[in-house]
């Protein structure tokens, strides 16, 4: 059998047998030095207090920061719901570590440490950085080690009585200082108001209402395909960009509705939030459908977000969640190239249904800065390739709007509305021209009532026999 060898890739610190897998950087020595030369700053008996930012394939995975490395969690919770937990043994220092949805959202940290854990990526990689400076103090990348290898480092790093530790410490007296200084109140005065703001946001989260919507949940199933697969994208919060209301429970419905549809579990990927960069998309796209599909494959691609059109081409864009308006052509993604790409596939079927719109006049359409909206060339919407169809959710000098009072985009509520029985024929089946029959009237009568047009689109405009694809 042939033996496998990993190289750790590291900063150059040091020559010596064993080199550690990260250091920290030069902004964190001088705090620390600094921290060790103040008798005044004493140890705090706190633990440290680590958000985590997690990007990447692994981060789609249950892990908790330990002295073994990151370690799945079974029945535990997701990177993407804050959640603060006991993680550590009565041996282990630290107990405390924070799920974070952003870096601008610390959540009472002393400091965030954003892991970037791609499962095709040959070198992992890790950043902690001051909550309090907002400063780097450590950085850590590893080849072929994997997640524990790289969890392992950080854990390692900031141990009470390290540098870093010390470092930190210093830095949240400091902080503290600052704000009784600024208020005029005691420590202890301080930390009691951050407890009862904090438990007051928590709360008004909780008593928010929730939108619910009878779609949401399908009354129907059907027997479980192994063949079926999709890929469902949603997103509501960008990085840079407004938001595209309700995109994410557009997408969390889909995925209901298509394991009722009989589509694996193990067979639907869902891309929400920064999962859903153009990397990610393209990853999934380009890389794990075409190793999975079939000729006897029926593959359905759904997206919920923002559209764009190109202020020069006209062309269409997707926009992942860290897209750009002003730089499609390097973040976002053309539909152009999704119909060439899925047109490549062995597929026997492939559906596609987009809840965006590619005008740049609003709804679920961005434009770039000081460009006024231009309206697409319809020919870029147009799937290639015989076995391929579209559903969109408006024409291209439209927009695409919502049902407030169901939480879902306009187009994708009518789309599960009539997949769940409304659009049967006679027969009791759910057919592709049944399903667009229903859906047509249905978002152009909710576009009137809000005073704008909204007409989605069936493609290509002569789908002969693809016109009767069973849907349900």
């Amino acid at each position: 059998m042939r033996k496998r060898f990993f190289v750790l890739v590291v900063p150059l610190l040091a020559s010596c047998a064993s080199a550690p897998v990260g250091s920290p950087t030069k902004y964190a020595l001088e705090r620390g030095a600094k921290a060790a030369s103040l008798p005044e700053v004493r140890e705090s008996t706190e633990e440290l207090r680590f958000g985590l930012l997690c990007s990447g394939y692994f981060c789609s995975e249950k892990y908790q920061l330990s002295g073994k490395g990151l370690i799945p969690i079974v029945g535990g919770f997701y990177p993407d719901k804050p959640n603060t937990v006991k993680l550590f043994s009565k041996k282990r220092p630290y107990k405390h570590l924070i799920w974070l949805k952003s870096f601008s959202d610390p959540q009472d940290s002393d400091v965030i440490v954003k892991f970037n854990l791609e499962r095709f990526e040959r070198v992992i990689k890790a950043e902690v950085v001051s909550v309090y400076s907002r400063r780097p103090l450590y950085e850590a990348q590893c080849k072929g080690c994997g997640p524990k290898g790289i969890g392992a480092a950080v854990y390692d790093a900031f141990k009470p009585g390290t540098q870093l530790y010390q470092a930190v410490v210093a830095e949240r007296e400091a902080h503290l200082k600052r704000l009784e200084a600024q208020a005029g109140l005691s420590r202890e005065d301080v930390e009691a108001i951050a407890k009862a703001v904090s438990g007051a946001q928590a709360q008004k989260k909780e008593e928010a209402p929730s939108v619910s919507s009878d779609v949401d949940k399908p009354q129907y199933s059907a027997a479980e395909n192994p063949d079926n697969f999709a890929l469902v994208i949603g997103i509501q919060r960008y990085s840079d960009l407004p938001e595209a209301q309700f995109a994410e429970r557009d997408a969390e419905a889909v995925k209901e509705h298509l394991l009722a549809l009989g589509f694996p579990r193990r067979n639907i990927i869902l891309l929400t939030g920064e999962k859903a960069g153009r990397a990610g998309i393209e990853k999934y796209l380009e890389r794990w459908l075409p190793r999975n599909l079939s000729e006897n494959s029926r593959l359905f691609f759904y997206f919920s977000g923002h559209g764009a059109p190109d202020a020069k081409s006209g062309e269409a864009y997707l926009v992942p969640w860290d897209g750009d308006p002003n730089f499609l052509e390097t973040t976002g993604y053309s539909i152009k190239r999704l119909y060439q790409m899925l047109g490549t596939l062995k597929a026997k079927e492939v559906i596609v249904a987009m809840d965006a719109c590619f005008s740049g006049a609003g709804g679920r359409s961005v434009l770039a800065k000081g460009v006024r909206p231009l309206v697409t060339k319809i020919e870029s919407l147009a799937p290639e390739g015989g076995n391929i169809l579209s559903f969109s959710a408006s024409a291209a000098s439209e927009i695409s709007g919502t049902v407030e009072d169901q939480g879902h985009g306009a187009f994708t509520y009518y789309f599960l509305k009539g997949l769940s029985g409304a659009a049967q024929d006679p027969s009791g089946r759910v057919t592709v021209k049944a399903l667009y029959d229903y859906l047509l009237p249905k978002v152009q009568d909710e576009a009137r009532r809000q005073n704008r047009d909204q007409t989605p689109q069936l493609m290509p405009a002569s789908l002969g026999e693809m016109a009767g694809l069973i849907l349900r």
